[in-house]
C-alpha cells in the first residue's frame, strides 16, 4: 500500500475509531458511576499515556519473550525503558510512537519466530479490543467497564493499520514486513541477516559469525535503519579482525548516515564510529549534543573515555558488565585492552 492511500485510510479508521469512544462515552453504560470521570479518564488513557500503543508494543515484548528473543528496549511515546529495568530515559523528538527493540537468542526457526514477534503486537490489539467489549456485555454494568469497552476502537485502529502492509516514512508496518519476509523481498533478507547475526553474538563471539551472514546479501538503500545495523556489524568485525581499510570506511560511511535514526541512536551509532576511528588514528569531531542526546549509553561512555575523561571510565566499565549480548562485552573489552596498551589502564583507574 502506498503512503497517501495509507494516510488516508488512516484518518478514515481513526475519526471511525474516535466516533465509537465518543459514542460508548455517551451511550454506554456507566453503572451508576460518573459519566464525567469515565470521559477525563479515557482522555488521558488516549492521549497521554497512549494505551493502544503501550498494549501494542506490549505485544511485540511478551510474544517476543515468547519466541525466545530478548528485549533491547521499550518506548511509548517520549518515554523509554532501556535495558529492561536498569534504565529509564526520555527521548525527544521520537520518529515513531512507540517501540519495542529485541533480538534473538539463538538462530533455530528464526523466520517464523520474527514473523510471530512481528504480529504479536496487533495481535495484542485485538485480544485487548476483543477482552474489553465482552467484559463490558457479559459482566455488571460499572464505570471501569465502560472506560475499558471505550478504549476498545482505538486498539482495534492500531491493529488494522499495523497490519496493513505499508513503508512509512517512520519505518515499515509489521504487515508490511511480514509480507516482505514471506515473499524473500530484499530488506527482509537483510533484516533476517540482521536477526542471525544477533543470535549468533548473542551467546557467541565475532570469531564465530561467518563473513557471509553479514556481506551474502542483497543491495537495499541506505536509508533503510536494517542497512545501518548491517554496516555497523561488518564494521565490527572488520574491527576486531584487524582489517583497517574495512573498519574505517565503514565507520565513516556510517557517520554520515547517522542523520536517518532517532537522536539516541544517533549518538550511540556517532560513539561507536569514532572509537573505531580513535583506534586506527583517524580524527573525528563528535558534536556535543549528539553525545548529550544518548548520555549515559555505553559507547558514549567509551568514547569519552577514550579522549582522555578520566571520570567516565568507572562508569563505563560498570556499563559494559550489563550488556546482555556476548559479543557486546566482547566489542567493550577489545576496547579496554586498546586503552591499557595506550598507556592508560582501564583497571588501574
Amino acid at each position: 500500500m502506498k503512503g497517501k492511500s495509507y494516510r488516508i485510510l488512516n484518518y478514515i479508521l481513526l475519526a471511525l475509531a474516535l466516533a465509537a469512544t465518543i459514542f460508548f462515552i455517551v451511550k454506554g453504560d456507566a453503572g451508576g458511576g460518573n459519566r464525567g470521570v469515565v470521559c477525563a479518564l479515557v482522555c488521558v488513557a488516549a492521549a497521554v499515556v497512549q494505551v493502544h500503543y503501550f498494549v501494542h508494543e506490549l505485544g511485540h515484548l511478551l510474544v517476543g519473550l515468547l519466541v525466545n528473543f530478548r528485549a533491547v528496549s521499550f518506548s511509548v511515546g517520549f518515554l523509554r525503558l532501556s535495558r529492561m529495568g536498569r534504565k529509564l530515559s526520555f527521548i525527544p523528538n521520537a520518529a515513531v510512537a512507540g517501540a519495542c527493540e529485541m533480538y534473538p537468542v539463538e538462530e533455530k526457526r528464526l523466520k517464523g519466530r520474527v514473523i510471530a514477534y512481528s504480529l504479536g503486537g496487533a495481535a495484542f490489539n485485538f485480544l485487548f479490543a476483543a477482552a474489553a467489549l465482552l467484559c463490558y456485555f457479559l459482566l455488571p454494568a460499572s464505570w471501569g467497564m465502560l472506560l475499558f469497552a471505550a478504549l476498545a476502537p482505538l486498539n482495534l485502529y492500531e491493529g488494522i493499520m499495523e497490519l496493513l502492509p505499508a513503508d512509512l516514512s517512520a519505518g515499515k508496518t509489521d504487515g508490511c514486513l511480514v509480507r516482505d519476509i514471506m515473499k524473500g523481498e530484499s530488506t527482509a533478507t537483510v533484516t533476517l541477516a540482521v536477526f542471525r547475526a544477533q543470535g549468533i553474538l548473542a551467546r557467541g563471539s565475532f570469531s564465530d559469525l561467518p563473513r557471509q551472514v553479514l556481506y551474502d546479501v542483497p543491495v537495499i538503500r541506505e536509508d533503510e535503519p536494517v542497512f545501518l545495523s548491517l554496516l555497523q556489524l561488518r564494521m565490527m568485525k572488520a574491527t576486531l579482525d584487524g582489517d583497517s581499510e574495512e573498519a574505517i570506511a565503514s565507520a565513516r560511511r556510517l557517520m554520515g548516515l547517522s542523520e536517518y535514526l532517532p537522536a539516541f541512536e544517533a549518538g550511540e551509532l556517532a560513539a561507536d564510529c569514532a572509537s573505531v576511528l580513535w583506534l586506527f588514528g583517524e580524527e573525528t569531531e563528535l558534536s556535543e549534543d549528539l553525545l548529550k542526546a544518548a548520555k549515559g549509553s555505553c559507547a558514549v561512555l567509551r568514547i569519552r573515555t577514550l579522549s582522555g575523561e578520566e571520570s567516565a571510565l568507572e562508569k563505563w566499565k560498570k556499563a559494559a558488565k550489563k550488556l546482555p549480548m556476548k559479543g557486546q562485552r566482547e566489542w567493550e573489552a577489545f576496547f579496554k585492552a586498546r586503552l591499557k596498551e595506550s598507556g592508560l589502564s582501564a583497571d588501574e583507574k
